[in-house]
């Protein structure tokens, strides 16, 4: 006895997935026509033009990242960054508005040494009456 052969019996998801497929064929088509007439299609240079195209899309994402994490880190010390505000503030070197004040000018022109503790010397007068070698 021969086995006799069985039609094939199709279902709703093979012939879905046939459907898509075909769609999928046509869509293709139609971008390789596109490609065909884009004026970039011809271009002896295009392989150049895409890898710097590449590159530049690749130092944006860079530069983003960048932006991100240096975002993250001011965040993270913009409470250091305040109470630093608060002394210069409490020693007058900031004013009530965060303006600099006339010792806090003075602080910024000293370039050696720690130009709070000095300022802070010469401004009350610790080193009056002490002698040049002291």
């Amino acid at each position: 006895m021969r086995n006799s052969l069985q039609p094939l019996v199709l279902s709703k998801a093979f012939k879905q997935v046939e459907h898509d497929f075909y769609d999928t064929l046509l869509r293709q088509a139609e971008l390789q026509r596109k490609r065909e007439a884009s004026k970039c299609h011809h271009c002896a240079l295009k392989h150049r033009h895409f890898d710097q195209l590449l590159e530049r899309r690749n130092l944006e994402a860079d530069i983003e990242d960048l932006d991100h994490e240096l975002g993250c880190e001011s965040l993270g010390l913009l409470p250091q960054l305040r109470a630093k505000e608060e002394v210069l503030k409490d020693l007058e070197c900031l004013d009530d508005e965060g303006l600099i004040s006339l010792k806090g000018q003075a602080a910024t022109e000293v370039l050696s040494g720690d130009e709070v503790i000095i300022i802070e010397v010469i401004f009350h007068n610790i080193l009056d009456g002490c002698t040049a070698a002291e």
